[in-house]
């Protein structure tokens, strides 16, 4: 069994991790609709990530 990411890290540094999805163009939408551009996988593996973070930074708006 893999070794889990956090533990990999060595103990006297902050372990870090980023997980981020975007889109060629930048824009979330297909036929001109609002839409996720993420499937169920990138779903489980932020669910996943989310539960070994002591702490969760979100950028919700999309940088210009």
């Amino acid at each position: 069994m893999e070794t889990p990411p956090q533990e990999r890290a060595p103990a006297d540094r902050p372990f870090v991790f980023v997980n981020m999805i975007s889109t060629v163009d930048g824009r979330a939408a297909r036929d001109g609709r609002s839409a996720t551009i993420g499937g169920d996988a990138d779903l489980e593996l932020l669910l996943e990530l989310r539960t070994i973070a002591d702490a969760v930074l979100l950028r919700p708006a999309r940088a210009a």
